[in-house]
């Protein structure tokens, strides 16, 4: 049984006070941004959105002290550091995860203005995240889109490098059997499947895949991003842009510290 059918929302790039600097950087690897979001949280983003799902750029404007106590934004080195399912009722999704046994912590509510030709509207969220230490390297969590109309929007979504949507999460981890188990209990056994490099996780519109350091370094060489001492983390993803012919892979010191692949 599963708690929750999986579909990939949005995944993170944590890019500190170089808000700018990704921006700058993103752009030029032909990602259309939205203009910059600042959140009722004292957080602020931009994001490149997809057909289902986005890649979001968070930090903090430069000069102000890093915010968001609960996600303790600043602890987390820069580069890929969120991995995000949607949900469509946050507070039904706490009781079960709870009963599951997981370390839940109760829906949070917040918000952040889009301005529009027609005004300023905010865009409304709820979201779950697990206590503090329970993964300690990875930013796994659930969001509900109280105004999806506000997110999703035509003319945001298309992208100068031809990206369609996220295909591919990819994680290191040397113990992927945890995290096979807390997919398992959260998405369904039947939805996360044993590989050679650790595990893989079907969701509905993308691939969650698990893997050791050795089975990054082989994916991506010298492409891959600086890990540090972290056992348990993210790495890279794999946009779905048709019409792109051969595989492209972007190195991870050309993106903040993410490995980013293009694939028809």
């Amino acid at each position: 049984m599963n708690i929750l059918t999986p579909v990939l929302d949005h995944v993170v790039v944590d890019v500190h006070d170089r808000l700018d600097a990704a921006v700058e950087t993103y752009g030029r690897l032909g990602f259309s941004l939205t203009d910059r979001g600042r959140h009722t949280l004292g957080s602020a983003n931009h994001l490149a959105m997809f057909a289902t799902n986005y890649l979001e750029l968070l930090g903090w404007e430069a000069g102000y002290a890093p915010p968001r106590p609960e996600m303790s934004l600043a602890r987390f080195p820069p580069g890929l550091n969120g991995l995000v399912f949607r949900m469509d009722d946050a507070d039904a999704l706490f009781e079960q995860l709870t009963a599951a046994g997981l370390p839940a912590v109760e829906p949070m509510a917040f918000s952040r203005p889009v301005e529009l030709p027609s005004g300023v509207e905010d865009a409304r969220f709820r979201t779950i995240r697990f206590q503090t230490g329970f993964l300690e390297n990875l930013r796994f969590y659930f969001c509900q889109h109280l105004t999806p109309e506000l997110v999703w929007r035509d003319e945001w979504l298309t992208h100068e490098n031809s990206a369609a949507d996220v295909a591919r999460v990819v994680l290191v981890a040397e113990d992927s059997a945890r995290l096979a188990k807390l997919f398992a209990t959260i998405c369904g056994a039947d939805r996360v499947a044993v590989t050679p490099e650790g595990c893989s996780v079907r969701a509905e519109n993308a691939a969650i895949d698990v893997v050791r350091r050795a089975g990054l370094a082989r994916m991506y060489g010298t492409a891959a991003p600086d890990l540090g001492t972290r056992d348990e983390c993210m790495a890279a993803l794999t946009f779905r842009a048709p019409g792109t012919g051969e595989r492209r892979v972007v190195p991870a010191h050309d993106a903040m510290n993410v490995t980013l692949e293009f694939v028809s």
